[in-house]
């Protein structure tokens, strides 16, 4: 839980300083997803945020410690989220399968520092570990940016 919330903390701290990456990536917890090769992405213990080119979307996956599943992991996100973001909406979740893993996704807006955001959200639980795939984007943003966005989500696997 103090990585979840040290994670949305430094978020802003942690694009200053990116690098290029391209392709597939495996996160150390044993989940891979694929990125845009133009994306640029930073890494601090074992947080990454990708960011598109224009600084339109940012994505973070950060491995949830202490999560016996699909439901503590969703209300651990939950409550974290309402610590941060002011007048946070979030429909109800919906659950799927994606490459064989369990997942929860949910939707949701309110505001950051004073500005509308969207977000969108992605719990995997792949049995021994819960990833969260956490996006933003200033209001109306998704539209220009959706089929990229569910092309990652669609691409996590277990390693």
């Amino acid at each position: 839980m103090k990585r979840l919330i040290t994670a949305v903390a430094v978020f802003a701290v942690l694009l200053t300083s990116s690098i290029a990456f391209a392709g597939e990536w495996t996160h150390p917890c044993g989940f891979k997803f694929w990125l845009p090769e133009e994306w640029e992405t930073v890494e601090v213990e074992g947080v990454f945020v990708a960011t598109d080119p224009g600084d339109e979307v940012e994505i973070t996956f950060i491995l949830i410690e202490d999560c016996a599943d699909l439901d503590a992991a969703y209300k651990l996100v939950k409550k974290e989220l309402e610590e941060e973001i002011t007048d946070l909406e979030v429909e109800e979740a919906t659950k799927a399968k994606v490459n064989g893993i369990d997942m929860w996704w949910f939707e949701g807006d309110g505001k950051v520092e004073g500005h509308e955001v969207e977000l969108g959200m992605a719990i995997y639980d792949a049995g021994d570990s819960v990833l969260l795939v956490y996006g933003g984007v200033l209001k109306d943003g998704w539209k220009d940016h959706d089929d990229e966005i569910w092309k990652i989500l669609k691409s996590v696997k277990k390693k």
